[in-house]
């Protein structure tokens, strides 16, 4: 009987499951924290102006307009989210 070969399997018993069933583990919690302080500070300064462009804002700190949004208001002011995070320094 032959044995199953899959490509890049290498000598591991990953490459003796078909594709689909294969698991990707990864370690949950690690992740870097997309808002960091001075970008809070950034985002609520450029808020509070009205000629502020939104997008423009989340390309140019690295962050989603979720993300902006869960920290700022669009009125420049600190949500919870936001009050929460400057508290930890």
């Amino acid at each position: 009987m032959d044995r199953l070969s899959w490509p890049n399997s290498g000598s591991s018993l990953l490459g003796l499951l078909p594709q689909p069933l294969r698991v990707t583990f990864r370690i949950v919690g690690l992740q870097t924290p997309k808002m960091t302080h001075a970008k809070l500070r950034l985002a609520a300064a450029a808020m509070g102006k009205p000629e502020t462009k939104v997008g423009s804002l989340c390309k140019e700190i690295g962050i989603t307009r979720q993300t902006l949004y869960r920290y700022v208001a669009p009125d420049g002011s600190l949500r919870e989210s936001g009050k929460k995070l400057l508290k930890k320094a």
